[in-house]
């Protein structure tokens, strides 16, 4: 099956030319253009090295935002609500300091989140803004690595 993928931001003073003001050192941000539920998402990323677009600290919400706004359809991000709270696909132990898997700000649309225990529970961006969505849906998506390497999208 084909499928394209548009490297995000790249590491080094290229990323800096190109993208001006959307580069992270610590991720690398792909847009995937490959319809698939959200758990597929996570796993397609995942046998390439890679997650569904995780978020950093309050710096890489504004670009993954920033990002977001670029693309006319909803796309998954790596955010799901695992019944206990709002957890991130990315879950390294370490990865995160204190306070950086809660909300500090996050660009929820108007009412969200309003999920009332269904089927919603994965979280998907449009036009940079976040909605909670039917996990089973299928949408393009971020991937993120947190390495800089070729895009194996």
């Amino acid at each position: 099956m084909c499928f394209t993928c548009v490297p995000i931001l790249l590491c080094g003073n290229l990323c800096s030319t190109v993208f001006p003001g959307v580069c992270s050192a610590l991720h690398q941000y792909y847009f995937v253009d490959k319809s698939l539920t959200w758990s597929d998402a996570q796993s397609h990323c995942r046998q390439y090295g890679g997650d569904l677009a995780t978020v950093h600290g309050p710096e890489n919400q504004t670009r993954l935002v920033e990002l977001g706004r670029k693309y006319n359809s909803h796309l998954w991000i790596g955010l799901y609500d695992d019944v206990e709270s709002w957890t991130w696909s990315l879950s390294e132990n370490g990865y995160y300091s204190g306070g950086e898997v809660e909300r500090w700000s996050w660009p929820w649309r108007g009412h969200e989140p309003n999920n009332p225990r269904d089927s919603e529970g994965c979280v998907r961006t449009l036009f940079g803004e976040w909605d909670i969505a039917d996990c089973n849906a299928v949408h393009q998506f971020f991937a993120s690595t947190t390495t800089q390497m070729v895009s194996p999208w």
